[in-house]
């Protein structure tokens, strides 16, 4: 035993050192400590005499991070990581001229007592000549047999305004460039390199210089050391420069230039600000639009299902009971799907919150702006969709953070931050307002917006801006919810006889389609086409939501209809085949989309409703990304309207409505033959989940309907389906937890980290 014991930890200490220890027989011991190169401090206990003696012998290994030669940009401060050593021993490091330092640093690692690492950082001072100069680093071990020898290479100084080749490639570096500034921007920052005897020889004089940081402080090592900022490459080596200037209230651009001069050289930026006309209040308006539909960073980097407003559209599907999906790796939609996402702390929180108040934020502040100007046409151009936007992202806010509005009318439901309270938000805070406050803020832009649009001289040039219709739209939705069924009739039946737009017909909704906002039943819609969302890779609509194009779908993450919803579908209905057959198959599919769904093996149910962009099946384009989303369509008006006409009571004018549109546009065979306010609005709710299906109406439709979700005979998985009732704490989101932290008058809802009720 004892002699199994001894080799059993003489061959766990050569493995630790790499053969640099020999154990021999030596004075017995109580216990024996081992310090493993893994990390592990691990203690055996011996128990019988055994006589082992430790030799400790020179360790060293290097990492290095580059090749023999290191060049430098011009600039002083640092400038490269060299790499790190492992070692036992220590070493030196040395240079061979005045110009060079390396900061060397080491710390006891996770490799054990006496080991440690050691990385270097290297520092020049300022070349200021026109010509490249030379030096070396070296690095010994203390005990000998390690050498490593670098040629350092400084490049010339350049000046330039390329902050990302900064002399790096000097041959190429830009010195002039142009910058087209919006009219409102009030501050504007030029980068230029190095960072060192930069001066400003002229600016416009509607600039003013605010501020001019160049690092001539940390040209010298000894600042180099003590300053933290400088041992810092992104502060180190440029010269910044901050400007303020005011509006170009003007119809015509202002221009000038930005000139610097330093060793001889010239760098000009041509300064360009748009004037206050239809181009630019059309760009501003774009803008706002954009940042409905791109990630804000709201969940953090590297999460594909923050991606604005589609992200929320999947959100509240994948929390209702009409779209299924598998809760697997990829998947990113499958928090609400099992409903943990009543964290305060939770991506789908974060993404609704700030995505929407960023986007709030935004337009107060340029409302503020706009408001001292004075009316005209172009700054009513800008409010209208500022004024619209406005509405509907309180519209979301307000029914995913409060219940529905009837019944619910006093209680808390978000802040209303405005362009004339916005600064008090995070100094004394703003609290929640009522239900009631917040809807009738709703209709007060809403409001506004359509008066402003009515009168509208510019035209927008596409369906991703709000038009007259299109606000009308917005509020009839609103209108609905509010139980106003008289106004949300007058509302809705106001866009359908403008005209602007018609039903998709039964031909053209007998394939895959709903990806084109130029289609005559969009109202309004994301316009992906130049929108950053095509550029983000899997991070978009398509990628999670589309089953023809390349993303998370195709690897397991389908979106499937629910199976009772499914089978209420009349076999005469063209929508059922928006969705696959039990059998996996459509009629809706032609021979290259049926290859396409059996080849990477769709399970049955899955939609097929909306196609990719171009019809382009499983391709890894950059404009596969590009799928339109529509946000609202003529379909919508005519169920609004039927509804309400339920509602008030004239049931017959209501079945005139559906009937007309279902027989014409789907279904040939139906005939809806309700004769009570309850039958039609039945009724109308099952036109809805067909025809909207995955266009993020369903959870709010149940919310305000009081359905409750009951995912009973929907598909699920079994520790899915739950049958939430109407009115559960479960149904609405916790405030994100910094909300929390930084708004000193919040209250908190009652389901943040509560078990999901799921009732029988």
């Amino acid at each position: 035993m004892i002699h199994t014991i001894y080799h059993t930890i003489k061959r766990m200490v050569m493995l630790s050192f790499m053969g640099a220890m020999t154990a021999t027989a030596m004075q017995a011991q109580e216990a024996l400590h081992l310090f493993y190169k893994g990390g592990t401090k691990e203690k055996i206990e011996i128990t019988e005499d055994t006589q082992v003696e430790f030799v400790k012998q020179p360790y060293m290994k290097a990492y290095w991070s580059s090749n023999d030669t290191i060049h430098l940009p011009a600039a002083s401060g640092r400038s490269f990581d060299l790499g790190f050593v492992e070692t036992n021993v220590g070493f030196t490091v040395s240079t061979d001229d005045d110009w060079l330092l390396v900061r060397k640093g080491n710390h006891k690692n996770n490799m054990g007592d006496g080991m440690y690492d050691c990385y270097f950082v290297v520092y020049p001072t300022a070349n200021k000549s026109n010509q490249s100069r030379y030096g070396k680093v070296t690095v010994t071990s203390a005990k000998g047999g390690f050498t490593k020898d670098f040629v350092v290479e400084q490049h010339p100084y350049v000046l330039t305004l390329d902050y990302y080749r900064r002399g790096f490639d000097y041959e190429r570096a830009y010195i002039d460039t142009t910058e087209i500034l919006p009219w409102n921007d009030s501050t504007y920052y030029a980068i230029v390199y190095p960072n060192h005897g930069v001066e400003i020889a002229s600016y416009p004089e509607w600039m003013e210089l605010v501020k001019k940081w160049d690092g001539d402080d940390y040209c010298q090592f000894e600042d180099i050391m003590k300053v933290e900022e400088a041992q810092n490459a992104g502060q180190s080596h440029d010269t910044y420069v901050y400007f303020r200037f005011a509006p170009n209230t003007s119809v015509t651009d202002r221009k000038g230039q930005i000139v610097f001069e330093a060793q001889g050289q010239r760098a000009v930026v041509n300064i360009i600000q748009e004037g206050l006309n239809d181009k630019t209040m059309l760009r501003a308006s774009k803008e706002l639009h954009e940042m409905l539909y791109t990630s804000g960073g709201a969940a953090g980097q590297g999460y594909h299902n923050d991606f604005g407003v589609p992200s929320m559209m999947l959100f509240t599907e994948s929390r209702g009971a009409d779209l299924v999906s598998r809760v697997m790796g990829y998947n990113w939609f499958g928090v609400p799907v099992r409903y943990t996402d009543l964290s305060p702390s939770s991506v789908p929180t974060y993404v609704y919150w700030f995505t929407l108040y960023n986007n709030i934020d935004v337009i107060n502040r340029n409302i503020l702006q706009l408001m001292e100007l004075g009316e005209n046409q172009y700054v009513n151009c800008y409010l209208a969709q500022a004024y619209a936007l406005r509405a509907f992202d309180y519209f979301y806010l307000a029914q995913m953070y409060e219940h529905t509005y009837v019944g619910n009318e006093e209680a808390l439901c978000v802040p209303i931050v405005t362009e004339d309270n916005m600064h008090d938000w995070y100094s004394v805070g703003i609290p929640r307002a009522t239900v009631r406050e917040v809807y009738d803020y709703i209709l007060v832009n809403l409001d506004k917006a359509i008066e402003l649009l009515k009168n509208n001289t510019i035209a927008y040039p596409d369906k991703g801006f709000i038009s007259v219709q299109a606000a009308y739209g917005l509020r009839a939705r609103i209108n609905l919810v509010m139980n106003r069924w008289e106004a949300a009739a007058a509302d809705a039946q106001n866009v359908i006889d403008a005209g602007v737009a018609r039903p998709y017909t039964r031909d053209e909704v007998s394939r895959p389609a709903f990806n084109d906002i130029n289609d005559p039943a969009w109202l309004w819609g994301i316009n992906a086409d130049t929108a950053d969302a095509v550029a983000m890779g899997f991070a978009n609509w398509p990628s999670h939501m589309c089953t023809f194009s390349y993303g998370y779908t195709m690897f397991g993450a389908w979106r499937m209809v629910s199976q009772s919803l499914y089978k209420s579908i009349p076999s005469t209905d063209v929508r059922k085949g928006w969705f696959l057959n039990d059998q996996g198959t459509s009629p809706n599919l032609d021979e290259r989309q049926n290859a396409y769904i059996q080849n990477y093996g769709a399970p049955v149910y899955t939609q097929v409703k909306f196609a990719p962009y171009n019809n382009m099946l499983g391709s890894n384009e950059r404009d596969i990304k590009a799928s339109d989303i529509p946000l609202m369509r003529i379909e919508e008006m005519y169920l609004i309207l039927a509804e309400a006409k339920a509602m008030m009571g004239d049931v017959a004018k209501g079945v005139e409505v559906l009937n007309t549109f279902v027989k014409n546009y789907r279904d040939p065979g139906y005939n809806c033959t309700a004769a009570t306010t309850e039958e039609l609005a039945a009724a109308v709710w099952m036109q809805r989940r067909i025809e909207l299906w995955g266009e993020g109406h369903s959870y709010f439709d149940l919310m305000r309907l009081g359905k409750g979700v009951d995912r009973r005979g929907a598909g699920f998985e079994q520790q899915y389906i739950f049958n939430i009732p109407a009115g559960d704490a479960a149904l609405i989101y916790p405030i994100p937890i910094y909300e929390m932290s930084g708004n000193k008058q919040m209250v908190q809802n009652p389901a943040a980290d509560q078990p999901v009720s799921v009732g029988e």
